[in-house]
């Protein structure tokens, strides 16, 4: 907070009119379609992450009896890839757009992760590279928020309440 006394705003958050809030109702009436499309890729971050990382290492140890060491080494395998995943998705969908990225990146996740536990039923062996690939693929979530955030207008992004966080205890009792 010492430091940020002598920062100042970008022109574009300068220049903002803000109202006092931005009610809920009125995020909700005027920018519908971006809470939709918050709430929607919100659940496929959460999937992506819950079922391939978290929940798949039990599900494998259990219906395919893989030893549990195995399942970790794998799990980790995945969970380094998703790491680059989402830099080289960043980089992607900063070329081609975000949306398409999602779009193929979420067919490329739900295909691997499927075909996984196809190859893995013939041959447990076939986990670690099958499991880094779906992992790599969860990579997809590196791009979501990138997403929500431009949804929304920058009125709504810089409310007086994220204001108040971002500023000086002596600039917020002059706002």
């Amino acid at each position: 907070m010492y430091l940020r006394r002598w920062l100042h705003e970008t022109p574009v958050f300068a220049e903002l009119s803000l109202a006092a809030e931005i009610p809920l109702k009125a995020v909700l009436r005027d920018h519908g379609r971006a809470v939709i499309i918050s709430m929607l890729l919100t659940w496929m971050l959460s999937a992506a992450i819950v079922v391939v990382i978290l929940m798949t290492p039990t599900l494998l140890q259990k219906q395919f009896h893989i030893a549990p060491a195995t399942v970790l080494v794998a799990n980790c395998a995945a969970t380094l890839c998703l790491t680059i995943g989402c830099v080289l998705v960043g980089a992607i969908a900063g070329r081609i757009g975000a949306g398409k990225t999602i779009f193929v990146d979420g067919i490329a996740l739900a295909v691997s992760y499927y075909l996984m536990f196809q190859q893995v039923a013939l041959d447990a062996s076939t986990l670690l590279p099958w499991y880094a690939l779906a992992g790599f693929f969860v990579g997809v979530i590196g791009a979501i928020p990138f997403v929500m955030v431009k949804s929304f207008p920058a009125a709504v992004r810089f409310s007086r309440a994220s204001r108040s966080r971002t500023t000086s205890p002596t600039r917020c009792s002059a706002a």
